[in-house]
């Protein structure tokens, strides 16, 4: 039995360069593309008869480059016994795509975070059974839609699994653009899963501030939350090349499948958790503002206090100075009430009364 196994790679330390805002050129044919975010750079693999001790060998291999990120694909053969468990068979070709991968490559287990299995059937050639989940959508590609002959093949997209009835009946270069759209299909969901992944980050480190926000730790995570929303508004970019630019088999595989994983609502639960990143780093800066403001306050009021103790001082000072042979303003007025009071109660007077207002103050608050 045929397989297709189209493995992504992870691998969050690449440097993503900067996408190409160009024109795209004409669509001359229903079957034409001229992507631009979805450019596909394709590399084919020496082939190798097995890996390890597996009963499954390989007819094709390659892998693709789409902007920073690298996707494998296999074209395995190997027999299939009656009755098999479908998790054991899932498990022994997610195994063989792995272990070829990290023997062509530099890529560890860690960075394979999936491996997509397609059952390849040939014209009247038996389904697997169970291999297929509930949760599946079904396309039927024929004529002008993916095949120049009046051939009418069929193909079920699900989570993991997917099957072709009549992969015999496609010429090659349309088998070429069936995987071109499961790769464009991964491409676009592994840019959502990226996105989540740092919103989760941002998520925890909103949390983690949530105690004691410092300005710095807040104007962190703003940045963080800033640079995820540009990348989230980038990311409808990659959709819009696939509606706009990309036509034939390849979008008709590329949308059943996005449609099957349930792309849709995927996308909408990315938003969310992008905006509550933004409400929590909103929350966190009127926070770290409040208790500026509230420092800034307690400050003037500190100062406040300070200046009522030190005009009185003054008032005392002002009511000693002057010529030796007279007070100023005579015997009677304000300043001789000072100079004849006693200053050690009028200073004392005046730090109860400072101690008295902010007490009051501080009530109020």
């Amino acid at each position: 039995m045929r397989f297709l196994l189209v493995v992504p790679v992870n691998r969050e330390s690449a440097v993503e360069p900067a996408r190409s805002m160009s024109e795209p050129g004409t669509l001359k044919a229903r079957t034409s593309t001229s992507t631009r975010l979805l450019a596909q750079e394709w590399t084919d693999h020496p082939e190798e008869l097995t890996v390890g001790t597996s009963r499954f060998r390989i007819d094709a291999a390659a892998h693709c480059d789409v902007a920073a990120r690298r996707y494998f694909a296999l074209e395995v053969t190997g027999g299939v016994s009656d009755g098999v468990e479908i998790e054991t068979l899932e498990t022994e070709l997610s195994t063989f795509a792995l272990d070829y991968i990290s023997s062509v490559s530099s890529f560890g287990e860690s960075e394979l975070p999936w491996v997509a299995r397609y059952a390849l059937l040939d014209v009247g050639e038996d389904d697997l059974p169970h291999w297929m989940a509930a949760d599946r959508t079904t396309i039927e590609f024929s004529g002008d839609a993916a095949i120049a002959e009046a051939v009418t093949t069929t193909a079920e997209m699900g989570w993991g699994n997917g099957l072709v009835r009549g992969w015999n009946a496609i010429p090659q270069p349309r088998r070429h653009e069936f995987v071109r759209g499961i790769i464009d299909a991964q491409h676009i969901w592994q840019d959502a899963a990226r996105l989540v992944r740092r919103n989760e980050h941002a998520f925890e480190r909103a949390i983690a501030c949530q105690k004691k926000p410092t300005r710095g730790a807040v104007r962190s995570l703003a940045s963080e939350s800033a640079d995820i929303e540009i990348r989230v508004s980038s990311h409808q970019l990659l959709l819009d090349d696939l509606i706009q630019n990309v036509q034939g088999l390849r979008r008709l595989v590329a949308d059943s499948l996005l449609d099957a994983w349930r792309y849709e609502r995927f996308v909408s639960r990315l938003l969310e958790r992008n905006r509550d990143v933004a409400h929590q780093v909103r929350n966190l800066g009127a926070r770290v503002d409040s208790r500026h403001q509230a420092a800034i306050q307690a400050t003037l009021l500190v100062l406040g206090f300070f200046v009522i103790i030190d005009t009185t001082l003054s008032l005392i000072s002002t009511a000693y100075s002057g010529e030796v042979s007279g007070a100023p303003g005579g015997d009677v007025g304000f300043f001789t009430v000072l100079r004849s009071g006693d200053s050690d109660l009028l200073l004392g007077a005046s730090i109860l009364i400072t101690l008295i207002l902010a007490a009051t103050l501080a009530r109020r608050r």
